[in-house]
């Protein structure tokens, strides 16, 4: 077994926006924030058009035509992929897909196990090492355009 440099981890991204909506009709916009309403404006994202409209906000309040609907907060599921040392030449090898290969070739599945030499994968099952890698860009077959279905095809 590999030893792991970092464990796969699970966290939650949050962020904030000062959401300005239309008082009627659909439409508005919104400025990153911090969870307080102060508004971040960070040159290295932030165009030059945002950076104007920026100090037309007050104004645009105090239009009659939108209304301030103060602070969003949205939140992210993030996985921090594992890290492990190869077995093999001792490199940081990310798993981060199905199958993960080190530089040196040595090849790992996610929970860090090394696989056995490609010239023996799908020898048990008829697959070639094709089909196999094309496991990490495969999409799942049970989905139809982010409806899920059953075997017939109906929901």
């Amino acid at each position: 077994m590999a030893k792991f440099i970092n464990k796969r981890e699970h966290g939650v991204r949050v962020e904030y926006s000062r959401s300005f909506m239309r008082k009627t009709g659909a439409g508005g916009f919104a400025f990153p924030c911090d969870e307080h309403g102060n508004l971040i404006v960070d040159p290295a994202r932030t165009s030059s058009t945002l950076a104007g409209l920026v100090s037309r906000v007050a104004a645009l309040v105090d239009d009659t035509s939108y209304r301030d609907d103060g602070v969003r907060r949205d939140e992210w599921p993030t996985v921090t992929a594992a890290v492990i040392e190869c077995e093999r030449c001792r490199a940081h090898v990310t798993l981060s897909g199905f199958t993960n290969t080190c530089s040196c070739g040595a090849d790992y599945n996610m929970s860090g196990d090394m696989l056995a030499d490609r010239f023996q994968w799908g020898e048990e099952t008829g697959e070639s090492v094709a089909d196999i890698l094309a496991a990490d860009s495969d999409s799942d077959d049970e989905f139809d355009g982010g409806r899920c279905s059953d075997v017939d095809g109906r929901l």
